[in-house]
């Protein structure tokens, strides 16, 4: 028997995802496990109304799965007991991150457009610019995020969340550069820096600490960036093993096109959950909860890849 990231104990058979998750066998930790799991759905359901307004009021368009996946995650990720009010902004967030995904990865937007929307992110980020009405979609709904996700923030952690963010913004343009093939491909180690950073787990993770309002969080930072920076690199790979031939496809850029086997990637997927878990515990074995949205954060996000989009 072992403990998870959501504090309940299970046995069974490993479920070979790299996430060290395992399959109950039946019985009163599966009890736990189903409670879990329906409080988690049941406020991710409370949460996609909401979620469906704010992206109509800001013009966003998006696949049809985009919204309830958003809400499972800050559901899940986020603890199944916290209020959905308290989870409203990290729904908005994700969804907004899979809008401008979108936008970047759409070959008949031109890369001018793209340009001019990040630019426009970076200018509300920064405090050089508010958004107007002939703004991009994008631009607006990040300038309805910035002010939410920093009110009443510490100095440090808001810098951390701005940090991300613009690393997300900035990365994102440059992917578009590689897919375009106005920038050289990027080495390996290039790539993995800069998609870690895209791929947005440790944005979702800043924003869900935002609303759990921990006294030290401040202080911890230490202890929760370098296990979050894993735990972004091992969703990055994850998102790469499952998307790899639709992304090849579309002539984007991941570490398989750069030259690393499946099975490498496969293997520091694993590694890289385990050492975020294992750095973890100190804080996770005492239900340190920014900690344990780190853990889960990791273990959703790879466990997702690996089932609901495989081989998409």
């Amino acid at each position: 028997m072992e403990e998870n990231a959501v504090g309940k104990t299970t046995g069974g058979r490993s479920t070979g995802d790299g996430t060290g998750e395992r399959e109950g066998p039946g019985g009163p930790g599966d009890t736990a496990l189903l409670h879990h799991a329906v409080d988690g759905c049941g406020t991710a359901l409370r949460l996609v109304p909401g979620v469906r307004r704010w992206a109509g009021q800001h013009g966003l368009s998006l696949a049809t799965d985009i919204v309830p996946q958003v809400c499972l995650a800050a559901a899940f990720c986020g603890g199944p007991d916290r209020d959905p009010e308290a989870l409203a902004l990290t729904t908005r967030l994700l969804t907004w991150t899979y809008a401008l995904d979108d936008h970047s990865d759409d070959r008949t937007a031109d890369s001018g457009s793209v340009a001019e929307t990040i630019e426009g992110c970076l200018a509300v980020l920064h405090g050089a610019a508010s958004a107007r009405a002939e703004d991009p979609p994008l631009v607006r709904a990040f300038a309805d995020l910035v002010p939410r996700a920093l009110d009443g923030l510490a100095p440090p952690v808001a810098h951390a969340w701005q940090e991300e963010a613009a690393a997300l913004l900035t990365g994102t343009l440059r992917e578009r550069a590689w897919a375009d093939g106005t920038a050289p491909p990027p080495s390996l180690a290039e790539y993995l820096d800069i998609g870690a950073r895209t791929i947005a787990v440790a944005l979702k993770a800043i924003t869900l600490w935002c609303g759990l309002r921990e006294p030290d969080l401040s202080d911890r930072l230490p202890q929760l960036l370098p296990p979050l920076a894993r735990a972004a690199l091992a969703v990055r790979l994850a998102n790469d093993l499952s998307g790899h031939r639709v992304e090849r496809a579309l002539g984007i850029v991941d570490a398989l096109t750069l030259g690393l086997s499946v099975a490498d990637a496969e293997d520091r997927v694993r590694r890289h959950v385990h050492e975020c878990a294992d750095a973890l515990r100190p804080l996770t074995s005492r239900g340190h909860r920014p900690a344990l949205v780190v853990e889960r954060s990791a273990r959703w996000s790879v466990r997702l890849y690996g089932r609901y989009y495989a081989g998409r």
